[in-house]
């Protein structure tokens, strides 16, 4: 069992750690919590585990440094949480020049040349948008006003930001707004431009993105040909935590919308199904309209029923390779289309970032493949495959 040395947690359970935040000479830096990625079910750490919300332990791969933005266990920043530790002697100590045994002595040495800078992020955030408030003066005072009228606060440091970002992204201020653009804004863009301009990352960036879409939309702002707003405010849901009126949910609060964030806009998908990429092994993402997995049933093993029916034959004839439950989860039911039935369609997590397919199994637990076939609109169909094609949606 492994727990967190600081919070002495068990970091199976998912719980958050209890340090919020870090100290440098008296000054207090907030640490930035963990939200799910696209592609994530559970939406836990896939380092130390805590859940969606949640604050990871201090040691996990994926945690940043508030002051450099990098890494928080591998940077040179000096924090009372972690004092400072000795380092092994490099070759060119006095010991080791005159050392006997010493038979090579590297020419370079490895300790870093000159001294270590101090933590970057110090540019206070107001100060980094000084010039983009400036340039954007009217159209801030005109959202000012429109949060006034419509009872939400906002915070012109960051909408400043994000006016500079929508404005300048790839295509142009005037090209059509889409989803994927808004979801590339707040995980990318962001953070990119507070890297450049020496600042932190701000923590609610996508509650004052929200305001600013929503003000776009009601003073005609939004180019023409963009996705619907409902369309361009799903990021800030998935990714930014936000509910379906644009407030952030309290710590933990599971996701009230399933990833779409950079599969392009479809007005025709059917009301109460979503998209769902089933293979990225071609140059395109293979789509397939799906049914959502319902919230309540996810902690029940209804769905997983085909799933089970499949590991009972596979264990009868000792196949090498068991399907354990546990691994998978749940990302949608197809409805028949043709000769094909109904497929409950199953991600593998250990394997989820590595491409594999997506398993498709109907009622009874048969395995069917995603074959690539151009002729049909969706750029493939679902192919009937012996039990041992599962194979091809996990790695083992």
């Amino acid at each position: 069992m492994a727990t967190c040395t600081h919070c002495s947690n068990d970091l199976s359970t998912g719980t958050s750690c209890t340090v919020e935040a870090l100290h440098m000479n008296g000054r207090r830096f907030s640490l930035v919590r963990h939200r799910r990625r696209r592609g994530d079910t559970n939406g836990r750490c896939g380092d130390c585990g805590v859940r969606d919300g949640g604050l990871h332990h201090l040691g996990c791969d994926l945690q940043r440094c508030p002051g450099c933005g990098g890494q928080l266990i591998s940077c040179w920043c000096s924090w009372d949480e972690f004092p400072e530790r000795e380092r092994e002697p490099d070759a060119w100590d006095e010991q080791a020049a005159f050392d006997d045994d010493a038979d090579v002595i590297p020419l370079a040495p490895s300790r870093p040349v000159g001294p270590v800078g101090p933590p970057r992020g110090q540019v206070p955030l107001a100060v980094a948008v000084a010039p983009c408030r400036a340039r954007h003066h009217a159209d801030l005072a005109s959202v000012a006003e429109w949060c006034l009228a419509s009872g939400r606060s906002v915070d012109l440091d960051i909408a400043a930001m994000a006016f500079e970002l929508l404005l300048n992204r790839f295509g142009g201020s005037e090209s059509p707004l889409r989803r994927p653009d808004v979801a590339h804004l707040q995980q990318i863009d962001v953070p990119n431009w507070c890297a450049i301009a020496d600042t932190r990352w701000p923590a609610s960036v996508a509650f004052n993105v929200w305001s600013v879409l929503t003000w776009m939309d009601d003073v005609g702002r939004i180019p023409p040909g963009s996705d619907p707003l409902d369309a361009l405010r799903e990021p800030l849901r998935c990714y930014g935590g936000l509910d379906a009126d644009g407030c952030e949910q309290p710590d933990g609060s599971p996701r009230d919308v399933d990833c779409q964030c950079y599969l392009p806009f479809d007005p025709t998908v059917p009301a109460g199904m979503i998209q769902r990429v089933v293979s990225q092994r071609h140059l395109e993402p293979l789509i397939a309209l799906v049914h959502p997995p319902d919230p309540s049933s996810l902690d029940t093993f209804e769905h997983a029923a085909p799933l089970l029916r499949l590991r009972k034959r596979l264990r009868s004839v000792d196949y090498p390779i068991d399907v354990e439950v546990v691994d998978w989860s749940f990302a949608g039911r197809t409805d028949a289309v043709g000769t094909t039935p109904p497929l409950w369609l199953y991600r593998h997590e250990p394997s989820a970032r590595r491409g594999y397919d997506l398993l498709g199994l109907d009622e009874d637990g048969h395995v069917f493949q995603v074959t690539r076939d151009r002729r049909r609109k969706a750029g493939y169909r679902w192919k009937a495959s012996p039990d041992t094609g599962v194979r091809r949606a996990f790695s083992y």
